[in-house]
């Protein structure tokens, strides 16, 4: 039994998030997520369906400095065969996104985007728009809490 590490995904919705990777075609390289909180959500769930592809990456951007440990601590435990798998990032998206743009390389594309941060819709908007550009046709943009609160747009 794997262990179980909280998250804020119910389980339909991280079903939806391994089957986004398990069954994206060609396998997926680079996954970005923007909000990990603790890590037991979509970052656990990304990083163990990236395990069983057996290829890919993901980069996961929090801004609470409390919560980034946490969840460093807990994907170390609940997964510690996919760390290899995972690069964290720490700060505020706007400010992260560019900033790991710039350090891919040239053509590089994001194959899955998980916008879940802050709670103000003006973010999400901003974070798609940063990450448009690098998203191709078949890529995929999948955004938490699109109906409530964070969805206004």
């Amino acid at each position: 039994m794997s262990l179980q590490i909280a998250g804020q995904l119910n389980a339909e919705e991280r079903r939806i998030i391994t089957a986004a990777v398990l069954e994206q075609r060609p396998k997926p390289e680079v996954i970005v997520e923007v909000g990990t909180w603790l890590g037991g959500g979509s970052t656990l769930h990304f990083l163990r369906a990236l395990e069983e592809n057996g290829e890919g990456h993901l980069w996961g951007i929090e801004a609470d400095k409390n919560v980034y440990t946490k969840m460093l601590q807990n994907i170390g435990r609940a997964a510690p065969e996919a760390l290899h798998r995972f690069t964290p990032l720490f700060g505020f998206s706007q400010d992260v996104i560019p900033q790991w743009v710039a350090q891919q390389g040239a053509g590089f594309a994001v194959d899955i985007a998980f916008l879940d941060g802050g709670n103000n819709p003006g973010e999400q908007i901003t974070e798609f728009k940063l990450l448009d550009p690098h998203v191709p046709i078949g890529g995929q943009l999948l955004a938490h809490d699109a109906k409530m609160r964070k969805g206004k747009w």
